[in-house]
């Protein structure tokens, strides 16, 4: 069992105002899929050297999700970056994204991930219309 130690945490009450880092989402065959409420995206900044050793800024776009086992994360390309960052996804939305496709870029490049990305609608809303 992890230590506690300072005040009673029973005597309060906790509002969570930073979740832990999500666990990286890892996509690696077509039909691969994960499922998970949106929460936002994090522009991730970091200083890496240049050519000539110079420090450069550099940053990318992370999106936050959770589910049932915890926060999650995935490094946006620029499909899910356009898509996430376009307010046609509201945070706290659940979404599903499947690997579609693998887009062959040449010679020593990675592949291009495409994904399908579909908002959920719960079941039972549909059947509650006015």
């Amino acid at each position: 069992m992890a230590d506690r130690v300072g005040y009673n945490p029973d005597d309060f009450t906790f509002e969570t105002i930073k979740d832990e880092a999500g666990d990286q989402l890892v996509f690696e065959e077509k039909g691969d899929e994960y499922t998970g409420e949106f929460l936002g995206t994090e522009t991730i900044t970091f200083m890496k050297p240049d050519e000539n050793g110079v420090p450069q800024e550099e940053s990318f776009l992370q999106i936050r999700f959770k589910d049932p086992s915890g926060p999650k994360v995935i490094n946006a390309g620029y499909e899910l970056e356009k898509l996430f960052t376009s307010g046609d996804i509201p945070v706290h939305t659940i979404v599903r994204l499947m690997l579609a496709n693998k887009v062959d870029m040449g010679k020593s490049k990675n592949p291009m991930l495409s994904f399908r990305v579909d908002k959920a609608t719960p079941r039972n809303a549909r059947s509650q219309k006015s």
